[in-house]
This record gives C-alpha cells, sequence and structure tokens, in this order.
C-alpha cells in the first residue's frame, strides 16, 4: 500500500495457495515495537496508527528468493472519513502527524526496554563472573558496583520504578507515563492532541534522547572497558563480551 506521494504504508502478505484469496487493510500502519514486546490489557495487539483519509495505491507481486517480481497494479482508491463529530478537532493530517510522533517515540522506548532486559541479565553474569576471577575484592567491585547504579538510573528514568509502583506510591513521571499520556489520550479519541498531548510529547523526547545518550555511552564505551579489564583478570568469557 502507498500514499498519494507513493511512500509505502504497509507490506501484507496473502496467501500462495491455489484458489482466490482476499487480503485486508487495516488502514494502519506497521507496528513499530521493538521486536519482543509484549502485548498488555492497554494494547492486546500490537498495531500501528491509522493512517489518514486521502489518496492511496494497492500493488501486489510475488516474491521468490528475494527478488520481487511485481503482478498487478497500482490501483487506486480512497479512504474516506466515516463521520464527523460534533465538537471541533485538529484536522486528521495534524492527528496522523501527532500518531507518528507517538509511534516513533513508542518504537525507540520499546528498543530500549528489551536492550535494558539483555542488560539486566549481562550485569548479573558479569557479577558472577567477577566472583569467579583472581581480582582482590576491591576496585573492580566497586567499579562493578557504579555500573549497575548508573544502569538502574537510567532504567527508573525510562521506565519508573517497579516497586515504588507496586505498593502505589506516587513519583517522577517517567517517559513511559508521558508517552502513555500522550498515545492514549489520542489514540482512543479524535479530539486529540491537546495542548496536554503536545506538552508531554515535547518532554518525553526530550528526556529520552538523553537517556538515549547515556545507554550509548554505556553500552560502548563503559561497559567494554570494564570487561576488559575483567578479562585481565582471568574472569569467564560473558555473552555479549568480545572474543579475544
Amino acid at each position: 500500500i502507498r500514499d498519494a506521494a507513493g511512500e509505502v504504508v504497509r507490506r501484507l502478505t496473502g496467501p500462495t495457495e491455489v484458489g482466490f484469496h482476499r487480503v485486508a487493510w487495516d488502514l494502519r500502519y506497521p507496528a513499530t515495537q521493538a521486536i519482543g514486546t509484549e502485548t498488555s490489557y492497554v494494547s492486546p495487539e500490537l498495531r500501528g496508527y491509522l493512517a489518514a483519509p486521502g489518496t492511496y495505491t494497492v500493488e501486489m507481486a510475488r516474491q521468490t528468493s528475494g527478488v520481487t517480481t511485481p503482478l498487478a497494479g497500482p490501483l487506486e482508491f480512497s479512504v474516506e472519513r466515516m463521520t464527523r463529530g460534533v465538537l471541533h478537532t485538529a484536522e486528521a493530517d495534524a492527528v496522523v502527524a501527532f500518531w507518528k510522533r507517538t509511534d516513533d517515540l513508542q518504537r525507540r522506548t520499546t528498543a530500549l526496554t528489551q536492550a535494558i532486559a539483555k542488560l539486566d541479565e549481562r550485569l548479573g553474569l558479569l557479577r558472577e563472573a567477577l566472583g569467579r576471577s583472581r581480582a582482590a575484592p576491591d576496585g573492580l567491585d566497586a567499579e562493578l558496583g557504579a555500573i549497575e547504579t548508573r544502569f538502574a538510573d537510567l532504567r527508573r528514568r525510562l521506565e519508573g520504578t517497579p516497586e515504588v509502583a507496586f505498593v502505589g506510591k506516587l513519583e517522577g513521571a517517567s517517559v513511559g507515563d508521558r508517552l502513555d499520556l500522550a498515545r492514549i489520550g489520542t489514540q482512543f479519541s479524535t479530539y486529540g492532541p491537546t495542548p496536554s498531548h503536545e506538552r508531554a510529547m515535547d518532554i518525553a523526547e526530550t528526556e529520552l534522547a538523553g537517556i538515549e545518550a547515556g545507554f550509548v555511552e554505556f553500552l560502548e564505551q563503559s561497559l567494554p572497558a570494564f570487561e576488559d579489564r575483567l578479562k585481565a583478570v582471568g574472569a569467564p568469557w560473558v555473552p555479549g563480551m568480545g572474543l579475544d
């Protein structure tokens, strides 16, 4: 499916068995959540944001061993608004543009969430490897402790503190909280985005950029440097660690 500018909106896969088949487009862009993201009661399925009313084209092709052969199309069709609310609301293009922002932020936050889960496991393995090394219990233990503390802070800024949420105590809004406000407040209504939604997105985008920069430095510099020192004292190899 392509939009009026010729940009790809969605790739759909159809059956290849003999006979007639029908494949439906749900009028949505593809889901951008990181691979491995689990669904929840708020989002029981991974879905992208809705396409704006306008002109689109559909074409069909066959793909064999990565080689694409056009078969039919493009065929033009229109997506139209079914109803219009009584209250004044933003134009469809503006709403979709905001949804695009929330979708991009969701893609980035879910990527970090998946990376955090892997990194949490990796830090646990590094702690085990340090215990099986020939290092004296001083410098490297303190360095790993500082790394774990920094990791926990980055995680809290992105997701909040699970222990605090479990007992129902309030804390400062995380990036995830602000994203939920903007996303849920607009994707289930036709009357946004409101100034509150816009403000939440502005803050979330700014904070996420700082968190991403911290994780990049953490993964590309601080952690590899510690792992090199760990290898130097005869610690066992840990998944994710470079090979000699």
